[in-house]
């Protein structure tokens, strides 16, 4: 809704719409990791805190923790 809104600057909507989608991972998600060493593999949403996430990776057969904000829902 906000997008097409020329006086919310770009960074603040990318920033705003990351954290709104964060909250929505539940464990048993599918997701991408956008950062990190993981970068572009895809896993499972294992665990989460407030502020983490603990994610499985088959491809490399690991659990590995991560912030939220690096996570995407597939």
């Amino acid at each position: 809704m906000f997008e097409e809104c020329g006086e919310v600057p770009s960074h603040v909507f990318i920033a705003t719409a990351t954290k709104i989608a964060t909250l929505t991972l539940q464990p048993g998600d599918k997701i991408q990791i956008l950062a990190g060493n993981c970068i572009g593999l895809s896993g499972e949403l294992y665990t989460r805190t407030e502020n983490k996430a603990e994610v499985y990776v088959p491809l490399q057969d690991i659990i590995i923790s991560l912030p939220l904000t690096d996570l995407q829902l597939l």
